[in-house]
């Protein structure tokens, strides 16, 4: 039987992706804020490229960082946010409260981290 150990330098890689959780975090609110006010599907889904593209940073690096439950969290929360921008530019956007609430249920679950 193989044990693998962990790479050198991954803590240290670990504690600074842990340290700019927060504020990446803030990012995905802030850009849900944002779009909570948006006035058409198109604005909203501008709106909404911030947490798309954070969520999909988080998903990347949280599992090599052994942080596989967030990464599968921000991963799943990111398609969400993906599918409804699609909606959003194809004119049919689906209910914006369920896109919220999956946004919120990752920043509540992922500050807990």
């Amino acid at each position: 039987m193989t044990v693998l150990t962990e790479i050198p330098g991954l803590s240290r890689v670990r504690e600074h992706f842990l340290d700019l959780l927060p504020e990446r975090l803030e990012t995905i609110a802030m850009s849900l804020q944002a779009a909570s006010h948006g006035v058409d599907p198109a604005q909203i889904a501008a709106l909404l490229e911030p947490a798309d593209i954070t969520l999909h940073r988080i998903a990347g690096a949280a599992g090599s960082l052994k942080l596989g439950d967030l990464g599968a969290h921000a991963r799943r929360t990111e398609l969400e946010v993906a599918a409804y921008r699609f909606a959003c530019r194809e004119s049919d956007p689906s209910d914006f409260n369920r896109v919220a609430a999956e946004i919120e249920d990752f920043v509540a679950a992922a500050s807990a981290v």
